[in-house]
């Protein structure tokens, strides 16, 4: 689809969701999002996956209602700091797109409880993503992560962790003390030892680990 055509189908897209709470603008190439887009301040999801966008569109910083934000299979190469205006987020998905880092501004999303980062190329996580209390599920899978940082522990209601396919060395022994943790997936890494604390986690069902 031509990126002019892209364009206009999502202003059409755009048009006829002025009343509605979802709006889907995936798998239309699209490169660049209308301005109208701010207008729709009622929306509650919006899904711009399986497009070619680098960036995040400014316009959702008008969107402070929103709970779910798919963006996964793009090129976005940095988060903006306007995503530090979504502070209703429950879900945010940024798979599979080109980020390095995260900016501070995550902190802000504290209703956030799915967060799904993989297949990106990040290196090292902010000391601001351990803010984000209410995670219940956080998906690092798939980057060039050498380490995790010790406040991961604040993440107290996480169940779900996903780290295969880093290159991490070693957990921090505080990564123990996430009392509710079910599943942790740790897959094709350079770890060679699970922390005494980790392993005697009471609500860990699941514990995917490779030499």
């Amino acid at each position: 689809m031509a990126k002019d055509e892209a364009y206009r189908k999502a202003k059409e897209q755009i048009k006829q969701a002025r009343r509605k709470r979802v709006l889907n603008l995936s798998h239309i190439q699209l490169t660049e999002v209308p301005e109208d887009l701010a207008s729709l301040t009622q929306l509650k999801v919006v899904d711009l996956s399986h497009n070619q966008l680098t960036e995040v569109p400014e316009a959702m910083a008008s969107i402070t209602y929103l709970q779910e934000l798919y963006l996964f299979d793009n090129k976005l190469t940095e988060l903006s700091e306007a995503i530090a205006s979504l502070t209703h987020l429950e879900v945010l998905d940024l798979s599979d797109n080109q980020l390095t880092m995260l900016p501070e501004a995550i902190a802000s999303l504290t209703k956030l409880e799915v967060l799904n980062l993989s297949g990106n190329n990040l290196t090292e996580l902010p000391e601001a993503i351990c803010s984000l209390t209410q995670l219940r599920e956080l998906d690092l899978s798939g980057n060039s992560l050498s380490d995790l940082p010790e406040t991961m522990s604040n993440l107290s209601n996480l169940k779900l962790l996903y780290l295969s396919n880093n290159i991490l060395t070693m957990l921090p022994e505080s990564l123990g003390l996430i009392e509710v943790l079910q599943e942790l997936y740790l897959g094709n890494n350079e770890i060679k030892a699970i922390p005494n604390s980790v392993s005697q986690i009471k609500t860990l069902k699941k514990l995917v680990f490779s030499i």
